[in-house]
């Protein structure tokens, strides 16, 4: 017979293993000194909501401020933008100048023919053309700019030594008549000079045109004269508020 003890041949038994306890282990207090873990990985610590972590943070690649006026091109691109504006503002200023010249008509004079002076309602004077007639037109120019101004041209539109009109525009005081500009618009030189204030009275005389035509109704010149000025090296053209008219006539050519 076995001993009780010893395990029969064939059988089994189970051997019973001991469990290990695992012994915890304490929460270590915060590190006191720099983070040996880089901001952005797992095993970084989680700053609490709304507070910035403490610790080293590491900045970003920033290119030194430069200047551009230290550029090579900035200073040349500085004096370019001065001196533009400085050009701008000489321009303006000449043209608004030369423009300050102020047109005024006085009344109409004619031997020979017909003149309706202007009204108050806004009316122009107004020519009745007739043969052989001889009209003058003073007309004063005022310089009320803080500049002087100097006149170059008197022009006269549609009564040029081309135009068909029944009328022309012979002579203007002080001016020479110009051939090589003059075509259907009379056009007269000048060289007055106005200083800031004064005034110079031009007469422009006009005369009939044999052949000429007014179509029916009136011609009306909306401007009369139109001057070229010159203030600070800057031309300028003034066209006045200074209108004259022109009366159809059974004596003109396309009226028969």
């Amino acid at each position: 017979m076995g001993d009780a003890t010893s395990p029969s041949p064939g059988a089994t038994t189970s051997v019973g293993t001991s469990r290990l306890a695992t012994p915890r282990t304490a929460a270590l207090p915060p590190q006191q000194g720099p983070l040996s873990v880089s901001p952005g990985s797992a095993d970084a610590p989680e700053s609490p909501p709304g507070k910035r972590p403490h610790g080293p943070r590491t900045q970003g690649f920033a290119l030194p401020s430069v200047s551009w006026r230290n550029l090579p091109g900035g200073r040349i691109a500085l004096v370019v933008a001065v001196a533009s504006f400085l050009i701008t503002g000489w321009i303006l200023a000449g043209r608004q100048t030369g423009q300050a010249v102020h047109v005024s008509v006085g009344a109409v004079s004619c031997t020979g023919a017909k003149v309706r002076p202007a009204d108050s309602n806004g009316a122009a004077a107004t020519i009745t053309p007739r043969p052989g007639m001889r009209c003058v037109v003073p007309v004063e120019l005022t310089n009320s700019g803080a500049f002087s101004v100097r006149v170059t041209r008197v022009i006269v539109p549609t009564l040029g030594p081309r135009g068909t009109a029944t009328v022309r525009a012979r002579q203007a005081s002080g001016g020479k008549p110009s051939k090589a500009e003059s075509n259907a618009n009379a056009v007269f030189a000048f060289s007055e000079r106005l200083a800031p204030g004064q005034s110079t009275t031009v007469k422009i005389v006009l005369a009939y045109r044999p052949g000429g035509c007014t179509s029916k109704g009136e011609l009306l010149l909306p401007h009369f004269p139109v001057l070229n000025t010159r203030a600070l090296g800057v031309n300028s053209r003034v066209l006045p508020d200074a209108p004259l008219a022109l009366a159809h006539t059974t004596g003109d050519a396309c009226g028969r």
